[in-house]
Order: C-alpha cells, then sequence, then structure tokens
C-alpha cells in the first residue's frame, strides 16, 4: 500500500501527486513481477 505523508508547508495538490506518483510505480513492479514457478520463456514469450 502506498502512503505518503505530508511535509510541512507542502501542498495537498504536491501530496496527491507524490502518492499518485506512488502507487503507479507500485503497479509496474507488480505488473513485472513473475511468480518462482513461472520459467523464463513463459513471461518473455515466444523467440
Amino acid at each position: 500500500m502506498a502512503e505518503v505523508k505530508i511535509q510541512e508547508g507542502e501542498s495537498i495538490e504536491s501530496a496527491l501527486r507524490r502518492f499518485k506518483r506512488k502507487v503507479l510505480v507500485d503497479a509496474v513492479r507488480l505488473d513485472r513481477y513473475a511468480a518462482p514457478n513461472e520459467d523464463c520463456c513463459t513471461r518473455c514469450g515466444p523467440a
């Protein structure tokens, strides 16, 4: 779960922007994650 703490003097908009960026990065990480039982060729597709 993404979490962002608002710093002193920081606007809500900038904190929200940082939060969205973290969520997108986490989503990309999960998308690229392959379970250990998948073999390389399954992840990469046909050669």
